[in-house]
């Protein structure tokens, strides 16, 4: 059920001005009082972050008054976060496909960046998250892994009770790429203070490289039952020690070597 708070974005008194719209609309209609009004309101709706002592409060003191506006207060009134402008910074950063930036945002409405970054966070409450790398996907690959994905599951069946129903005995492994084991340097964050360039020593401006960097590979699988091995994926490396006979040369995966690892360890963790 959706919240009355869904359209009212901001903070402190205002966010409950939809909420005093419906509670005059529910007296005009039913003409009962703010007790019986409170009742029906919380029964319907979810409240966010409003008790039902405080919508009684809430429903007593608006049908009192008998209108949306709130009491003059004092202090100077808001002339720039105010509800439009914040609707507006919200149309523009709110899940949106391709951030604009906050100064773009605060040259457009005319405001001032510190405003539209309260806006942001204090009335809007949102927080910024990184994107992730995906895989970027054509339509020939969404038709392709859908026909891949029909032939599957005309192969080993799409439901449990069905009598070609094999995906228990499926096994899906997969082995990763190189994972680095050197630390990546950040040119932008890792910086050294001084008064010029030329005062700083050498060493502490240098950000030596490994030209070849170390890494690891590992092997693991899944299946209905679970991981396979249950307790971690394999170290290709490793395993690959094993076969070290000569001490200068470096082991490599073949094909009788893969054979060996899918009967010494994998076999065993099936069975």
């Amino acid at each position: 059920m959706s919240s009355v708070f869904q359209n009212i974005a901001v903070k402190g008194h205002r966010k409950n001005l939809l909420l005093r719209c419906l509670i005059l609309h529910l007296r005009e209609k039913y003409n009962c009082g703010y007790r019986r009004i409170a009742r029906r309101i919380w029964e319907i709706h979810e409240l966010d972050e409003l008790s039902y002592d405080g919508l009684l409060s809430l429903s007593k003191r608006t049908l009192s008054r008998g209108t949306l506006e709130d009491r003059p207060r004092v202090g100077r009134p808001r002339t720039v976060r105010s509800i439009e402008n914040i609707e507006q910074i919200k149309q523009k950063h709110f899940h949106q496909h391709r951030n604009p930036g906050q100064r773009s945002t605060a040259i457009d409405l005319g405001m001032a960046l510190s405003s539209v970054n309260r806006a942001i966070k204090i009335d809007l409450k949102l927080k910024p998250f990184h994107k992730f790398k995906s895989t970027k996907m054509t339509v020939n690959n969404v038709k392709n892994r859908i026909q891949s994905a029909k032939i599957l599951l005309s192969k080993y069946g799409g439901r449990p009770r069905s009598k070609k129903f094999l995906w228990n005995l499926v096994v899906n492994s997969d082995h990763s790429g190189k994972i680095g084991l050197t630390v990546m340097h950040n040119t932008k964050n890792n910086v050294v203070y001084g008064i010029s360039r030329e005062s700083i020593p050498r060493e502490l401006l240098e950000s030596p490289k490994e030209k070849f960097t170390k890494g690891i590979i590992m092997w693991g699988a899944i299946s209905s039952r679970g991981l396979i091995p249950e307790d971690g994926p394999i170290f290709i490396d490793e395993f690959l020690d094993e076969y070290g006979s000569n001490c200068n040369k470096k082991e490599t995966m073949t094909s009788q070597k893969y054979i060996d690892l899918l009967q010494e360890k994998i076999m065993p963790s099936i069975e």
